[in-house]
């Protein structure tokens, strides 16, 4: 295990969202601060999209933390349903009876009643659905309908869709045109500047007990933003690996060798066509740390071999 070899107190780049680790930057505190106003205005359908492992669902978890006291919420965690498993579904995160499947109309009067009641004591019901692109158009219009359950003056269940832009696509479909109206509010989380990315990791390593900064060198993190086009998930998998690298060679600074070697061992040419591409600009930098992508990829002994072999340190800057 790493951790002790760079005298860290747990492992910093878990793929696990941990909520106390929110981190700010890249729009991630502005977006939260708007669903929370979208929320306070009583609006109905609010949507916040971002590629597969853009942080969506550390967001989710936030906004839960923060609105538990005033709300009663409902975590839809998987909503690849049929419509008809939608109200039930609803029922059982209330921590409501359901009753039998053909008895539709006793539950949704539950629903209600809960919903209203909830209003009366002076909260509000919020529905939280992740992952909302897998969800069916037919259970998206059932949703629509439940969105519908409101006062003379406001909504009695306002949801917040996290999805990818997957989502939009779906709702373009004449089917859903209904649906997509009733979206008030959305959002998008961007993926990570280089700069954010390294600030980013610098916060979980000194929230993992590492004193000092500088633990990843200047081109590794740009290897690793350019290999992960900024998206959270994928810069966790690669900072995690590289650690391991830089422990299996013995040192104790992580350089874009070790980066990459973790790079081209999964897809060397992707990640060379594709997701380096925002690296070419580089110059003679670029030049140099393709050179090693060839070599690793293509002439890399085997991994039990490499245990003692150091890897070069990052090249000089360009003049």
């Amino acid at each position: 295990m790493y951790l002790e070899h760079f005298g860290l107190q747990g492992p910093p780049f878990a793929l696990t969202p941990h909520g106390p680790l929110f981190f700010a930057g890249a729009e991630r505190q502005e977006t939260l601060n708007r669903v929370n106003a979208a929320i306070a205005a009583e609006e109905g359908f609010i949507e916040v999209s971002g590629a597969a492992g853009s942080g969506k669902t550390v967001l989710c978890r936030i906004l839960c933390q923060q609105l538990a006291p005033r709300h009663r919420l409902a975590l839809l965690l998987n909503p690849n349903l049929p419509a008809e498993e939608l109200l039930p579904a609803l029922l059982n995160e209330f921590r409501l009876p359901v009753p039998p499947r053909h008895e539709k109309l006793a539950a949704h009067l539950l629903l209600r009643d809960h919903l209203s009641q909830t209003r009366l004591q002076g909260q509000r019901a919020l529905l939280l659905i992740e992952d909302a692109h897998c969800m069916p158009l037919a259970t998206l219009e059932e949703l629509r309908l439940l969105g519908n359950l409101e006062t003379d003056q406001s909504k009695l269940l306002q949801v917040v869709l996290f999805a990818q832009p997957a989502l939009e696509k779906k709702l373009q479909n004449s089917a859903a045109t209904s649906f997509q109206e009733l979206i008030t509010t959305r959002l998008t989380l961007p993926p990570l500047t280089v700069q954010e990315t390294g600030i980013y990791l610098n916060l979980r390593l000194r929230a993992a007990g590492y004193p000092h900064d500088r633990l990843f060198s200047p081109l590794a993190v740009r290897c690793i933003h350019a290999a992960a086009r900024g998206r959270v998930r994928r810069i966790h998998l690669l900072a995690h690996q590289g650690l391991q690298n830089a422990h299996a060679a013995s040192v104790r600074r992580v350089t874009a060798g070790h980066i990459l070697r973790a790079i081209t061992r999964e897809t060397p040419a992707q990640f060379l066509f594709d997701g380096y591409r925002p690296l070419l600009a580089s110059g003679a930098v670029a030049a140099l740390v393709l050179a090693g992508i060839l070599f690793q990829g293509n002439g890399m002994p085997a991994p039990h071999t490499q245990t003692t072999r150091r890897l070069p340190a990052d090249p000089p800057p360009v003049q």
